[in-house]
This record gives structure tokens, sequence and C-alpha cells, in this order.
């Protein structure tokens, strides 16, 4: 799921109508980054803007449509989606052109969906779009005569609703998951071919730091100077760059990544000591939690007792599943993904095989399903071991068994959310939304 909020638009800010086709399909492709396909994407409106939006694959609700309509009205609408909407769109995205067979595939969908926001969440469902095969067209109208099959051309609706509301176009809007992943996969700067083998001799030779300190102090460092003034600084510091390639090579280097982006320093290490520790004694965690959290607490600052490195351990772990009850450290997963790219430039085999893996951790945690799943299955294709998707598989299950990661179920916790709280402190602020 992704969730996104408008600011209120100033009177002279070019407005959207969701009943018009192609300003639904804009918003839609400027929230995601592409336009969906095989998803049920719903828009909540606000006061007049737009106060929240949902996608979701629709493969899964084949199954129990009711029951995915249901959650979907309350990811949308429920106690967790404060300010919630009062209003709704919904547009489904299929692979055929919109007919009159669909009714049967889609009504439980979308009637059950209809009723519990009105029912549950007082939230009326005012538009549905159907839009695939190329054409977009009226869902709920069954009157062929009113609104002809199949519908509005989509490229001709979308390029006349961004010439009217140019601030949603996207720039090299890309077409699917597979695009998003791709420009991850192309580094913003191209070393030569000397360049590469020079790193490839640093890499080799890099003394990276044992200690769980001094890893994520490497790594630490490197994301606040890649905050400051973005990841291209790797391409001038080589010896700090070839010891950040050289621990991706290892699970240890790789996995301490997602807690501290996510959670910050001290959580990072207090999980990574504690995995240490277990190598080196698989009894370790065996041991009364008074017992366990006073040995580990010999090996880390002072400052931290053992109560604290207990609620430093829970949040190491529940970041992994993206339930840490509070919003992750957006910036510091954006610096993450900017130093991961940049570093594919040098990347090689287990290197390539971390990043990817990280890859599709941050993009389930951002609520993007179908960019990490992508993401894995390229994962799949590339790897030459098996235990370089193992990471992979996990996020998987994680999707598999929480459907939408839950960060991404509770709207100020969103990586959209954050997302939009920063387009509305600057100059260009976004359309309003009107029925």
């Amino acid at each position: 799921m992704t969730q996104n909020s408008a600011a209120a638009a100033s009177p002279d800010t070019p407005t959207a109508h969701l009943d018009r086709p192609g300003d639904s399909l804009a918003l839609v492709q400027h929230t995601f980054g592409y336009m969906p396909q095989d998803s049920l994407v719903l828009i909540g409106m606000a006061g007049g803007s737009s106060g929240g939006h949902l996608r979701v694959d629709l493969g899964p609700s084949a199954g129990d449509p009711y029951a995915m309509a249901r959650q979907c009205a309350e990811w949308l609408a429920g106690p967790a989606s404060e300010p919630a909407p009062d209003a709704a769109i919904a547009l489904l995205f299929t692979r055929d052109a919109p007919s009159p067979l669909h009714g049967d595939l889609y009504d439980p969908l979308v009637h059950t969906l209809a009723g519990s926001l009105a029912s549950d969440y007082e939230v009326e469902l005012v538009h549905i779009w159907h839009a695939g095969g190329g054409s977009i067209r009226n869902y709920s109208c069954r009157d062929a005569a009113c609104c002809p099959y199949p519908g509005h051309g989509i490229a001709q609706e979308l390029e006349e609703s961004l010439r009217r509301l140019p601030e949603l176009h996207v720039p090299d809007g890309a077409q699917g998951p597979g695009d998003l992943l791709n420009e991850f996969l192309s580094p913003l700067a191209s070393p030569s071919d000397a360049s590469r083998r020079v790193m490839r001799r640093l890499v080799d030779d890099a003394v990276v730091p044992s200690a769980a300190q001094e890893l994520l102090t490497l790594w630490d460092s490197a994301l606040a100077r890649t905050q400051r003034s973005g990841a291209q600084w790797i391409h001038t510091a080589e010896s700090r760059t070839a010891a950040l390639l050289k621990t991706l090579r290892t699970k240890r280097g790789r996995d301490t990544l997602v807690p501290l982006a996510s959670a910050g320093y001290l959580p990072a290490l207090a999980g990574t000591v504690f995995h240490d520790a277990v190598l080196q004694d698989p009894a370790v965690q065996n041991l009364e939690d008074e017992e366990l959290l006073a040995r580990l607490a010999g090996g880390l600052p002072k400052e931290l007792s053992p109560a604290r490195l207990d609620r430093l351990l829970e949040e190491y772990s529940r970041c992994w599943l993206g339930d840490t009850g509070s919003r992750p450290d957006w910036p510091r997963v954006e610096a993450l993904e900017a130093l991961l790219r940049e570093l594919l430039a040098y990347a090689e085999a287990g290197e390539r095989a971390a990043a990817l893996t990280l890859k599709a951790w941050t993009e389930w945690a951002k609520g993007r399903s179908s960019v990490s799943s992508a993401t894995v299955e390229r994962l799949r294709e590339e790897s030459v071991a098996a235990s370089d998707c193992t990471m992979a598989d996990l996020i998987d299950r994680f999707s598999s068994a929480f459907g939408v990661c839950p960060w991404a179920r509770v709207k100020i916790h969103s990586y959209s959310w954050w997302q939009t709280e920063q387009a509305g402190a600057s100059p260009k602020k976004p359309a309003a939304f009107r029925e």
C-alpha cells in the first residue's frame, strides 16, 4: 500500500477533477511513479484535497474478494488512517480492456468495498474507473449507449490532463515496477573500465572492520555524508568505497544495514552484538533475559544499560517486519538506496546480490510490494549462489504473511506520507483534487 496526502492548494493552483479519467490517471502515475497493472487503487479525499492513496494487487482478491474489500476499506479509512478521508474513488487496473464481462469478476470486490466504506467508516465511494488494454471507462455505468466499450483512450486522456496539470508530470515515467528497478540498477555515474579495475583491486585488498561498532560506524558515516551531499562522493573516495563494497560480501555486513538505516545506530549495534554472541556461542540465546542482557552490555558503550539494551533489541527485531510502531528514518533509507545505486557501478557477484536484496526490503517497507517482487525475481535470475537468495526469500514470506508492510498501513508512518510532507515544504504545491 502507498498512502499520500496533498496539502490544500492556493486559489491559483490548477485543480484535478477526479471524475475525469485523465486527471485520475495522472494522479495515480504521479503518486506511484508508474501506472500500476493488475491492481486496485483507492484515492481518498478530505476537505477538497487528496487524503490517502492505496494500491493492492488484484490477484489475491480473487480467492476472497469480500475479505479483501473490507481490508482495503480499513486501510484507507480505519483507525490507522488518520487523518481519514471523507470520500474516495477507485481505479481497477486490469490487463484486458473494459468489457461487460468484467462485472462478474469484480462486482463482489467493488460492491463490498463501497458498502464497507459507507457503513463502517462513513466514506462515500464516489467514482470507479476501470483501466486496461489501453482504455479507461466508468466502471459503474453498464449502459453501452451512454458509455461505449472499451472507453476512452488512456494515452490521449493522460496527455490532455498533463498539459493542464504539469505539476503531476512524472519525468521519464516508468511503465511498471521493472522500469523502476532498472533505474536503480543504472548508477548516475558511469566509471571507466580502468576505474573499475582499480576499484576491484582496492576491494580485494581492503581491510574491513570486524568489530560491530567499527563496521556500523563505517556505514553510519557514509549514510550521513550521503544525506548531506548525495552519493556521488563514493567515486572519489576510493578506499572508503572499497571497504563499503567488501562489507557487502558477507551476510553480517549486509544485514546490519536494515536496522542501521531504518532504526538508527544503537538498535543496529545492539542487534549485531547479539547475533555475534550467538555465532560465537549458540547457548547464549538460551540464557535468562537478565543474564543475556548483562553479558551483551559488557561489550557495548557504557550508557547502554541492560534495560535500554532490551528496548533496543526489541526495536531491532521489529524493524525487519516494519512493525516498530513509529515512523522509520525515511531520509536514511533513501540515503542507503542512493549509496547502493552508486556502489553498483563497481559491484560484482555477492556485492550486487546484497544490493538487490536490500532494495527488495526497502521497497517492501515503503509499501511498494510490486517493485519488491520484481527485485526479488531479478535477484533469483542473477544469483549464482542459493545463499544469496535467503534474505530475499524471507522478504517474500513477509509479503505473503503480512501483505502490506505495517509501516505502510499507518498513514503517518508511511513513506508516501513522508514524501508528501517534503513536497509540501517546497514552492511547488500539489494540485487540489475535486470530485
